[in-house]
């Protein structure tokens, strides 16, 4: 026959002193278990706080680029408005230089 082999936790408890060293090793094992967790909740709280930092970076990029365009844009309307006015100064002065009554 063979002799079977009897894990502690397959053990008759037969008092107090034992039920509670598996208790406390179960409780051991129990926080073990949550430590490891709660570092991968560090983890991953630290993992999306790189996250956050690299997203406001690359948002504050984008809005100097924005601006940057707004400026140009604003220049753009500058200059079309000075040479529309270039444009009626040169059309008034031909007008007043040639006169437009036929003769």
């Amino acid at each position: 026959m063979k002799e079977a082999s009897i894990t502690v936790e397959e053990q008759p408890i037969l008092n107090m002193e034992d039920r509670q060293m598996v208790l406390m090793e179960k409780l051991v094992q129990a926080m073990n278990q949550q430590s490891a967790a709660l570092a991968q909740l560090a983890q991953a709280s630290d993992t999306q706080a790189y996250a956050m930092e690299r997203l406001a970076e690359a948002s504050h990029i984008q809005a100097k680029a924005v601006e940057r365009l707004a400026n140009s844009f604003e220049t753009i309307g500058s200059v079309a408005h000075n040479i529309r006015d270039a444009i009626v100064n040169i059309d008034m002065s031909m007008k007043r230089c040639y006169g437009t009554t036929p003769t």
